[in-house]
């Protein structure tokens, strides 16, 4: 009986439940907890998220930096460093004015590079341009000249006769440099690697056996159906190619023979706000105001004939840039080849990397000897509420209604070799 008895009570014992006030301290306890959990899980993804979109403006920074100095380090590659100047140049008048030049202010200009001190922005619409003003920022604008196209130059079979309403230069089909290109004579892709390898509207450089060089427009590209041999077609009516004769001692001689070829490519470097004002940016789902001072650091090849841009040509090299400025460092004496820095924004700068009408003696682009760079870049959202003093630097920028954005910046320092043995008065 008494084994009984206390089974019972061990049964009821176990069946038994928990209360409610058991229950409901057991339930707020766990809400306690579990609001808890939400509040550091929301603020660890606001931290994640703010630290993110900054990761991922400096690596935009870094791989669009990449690209700017990579331009830079070809500046003055195969073309020429300064021709109103340029010894090499033919015809050697003092000025580039008539036989087409005159039209052709882009190309008559070449230099290493120029660069507009405050002027990158200039093309703004009204969001950027005050978004600019709000912070005091006056980014530059860079324009380079160089073969931007292959590493190569192509050596020339013949060249049409004087005379003609175009000059055709029939290009060797098996130099090494068509090798390099991917070129075989016959393949179904051969008229197509040509076009892209000297595409139309672009400036030709061209070198006689004795180092001298003049420049035309390319018209066109094709491959001689009977020679196989590529065939690049200048419009002679632009910017007349010389030849030589009895009144002129420089140019192309008989048919051609040791002339060489390659493309040069006028590149521009600015802050713009192009991507803000199309159809296809205003039609994405954007956070209020986020992007509404968007500026991106766009590159773009320049048309010599016109001075705009080629379609299709632009491309954004770094996104939400704020400020884009460039220093250089010159040969200010060539007797010694002393060098003097300048920093950004130096009135001076203009005596070495501003297009001169009239050239003046120890000035011009032939003389940097080294560019510096400097890119600042945003976050794409405004993630601070307060800014703080600069200072001697660039930390934070205003968005707007109280908002900042953080900033990164980039600097480095580019030899330009490629006028390194320019000292030419």
């Amino acid at each position: 009986m008494t084994d009984k008895l206390s089974t019972q009570r061990s049964s009821r014992h176990q069946g038994r439940g928990f209360t409610l006030i058991e229950l409901m301290v057991a339930l707020s306890a766990g809400l306690f907890l579990s609001i808890f959990v939400f509040m550091l899980t929301r603020d660890v993804s606001r931290f994640f998220q703010s630290e993110s979109r900054l990761s991922d403006a400096t690596m935009g920074a870094v791989i669009g930096f990449e690209r700017l100095k990579a331009d830079l380090t070809r500046a003055g590659f195969l073309a020429s460093p300064n021709l109103r100047m340029d010894p090499s140049r033919c015809p050697r008048t003092p000025t580039l004015t008539g036989g087409g030049w005159s039209g052709f202010p882009t190309l008559a200009d070449m230099g290493l590079l120029y660069i507009t001190r405050g002027a990158g922005g200039s093309t703004l619409q009204a969001a950027g341009a005050q978004f600019l003003a709000d912070n005091s920022l006056t980014p530059d604008h860079l324009r380079l000249y160089g073969n931007y196209q292959t590493a190569d130059q192509f050596p020339a079979r013949s060249v049409t006769p004087p005379g003609a309403a175009t000059v055709s230069i029939h290009l060797e089909p098996r130099s090494s440099a068509m090798i390099r290109l991917g070129y075989v004579p016959g393949a179904s892709n051969a008229e197509s690697l040509i076009q892209a390898a000297f595409p139309v509207g672009r400036a030709l450089r061209i070198v006689n056996a004795e180092g001298e060089q003049q420049y035309g427009i390319i018209q066109e590209a094709t491959i001689n159906a009977t020679t196989l041999a590529p065939v690049v077609t200048l419009n002679n009516s632009a910017l007349n190619i010389v030849y030589e004769s009895a009144n002129k001692m420089c140019g192309i001689r008989g048919h051609g023979a040791g002339v060489s070829v390659n493309v040069v490519n006028i590149i521009d470097y600015r802050l713009d706000d192009a991507l803000r004002a199309s159809n296809a940016f205003i039609d994405l789902d954007l956070a209020a105001n986020e992007d509404e001072a968007r500026l991106d650091l766009v590159r773009e090849e320049i048309n010599p004939q016109t001075g705009a841009a080629f379609e299709g040509s632009q491309q954004i090299v770094a996104e939400y840039a704020v400020d884009f400025r460039l220093g250089l460092t010159a040969v200010t004496n060539p007797a010694t080849l002393a060098l003097t820095r300048y920093a950004e924004g130096d009135e001076l700068i203009d005596n070495y990397a501003k297009a001169q009408a009239v050239p003046q003696p120890n000035q011009g682009p032939h003389f940097i000897r080294a560019v510096r760079p400097r890119l600042s870049v945003r976050t794409r959202a405004a993630d601070r509420t307060q800014n703080i003093n600069p200072g001697p630097g660039l930390y934070r920028v205003a968005l707007g209604s109280g908002r900042f954005a953080r900033v990164r910046t980039l600097s480095a320092t580019v030899a330009t070799r490629n006028a390194q043995g320019a000292l030419w008065q």
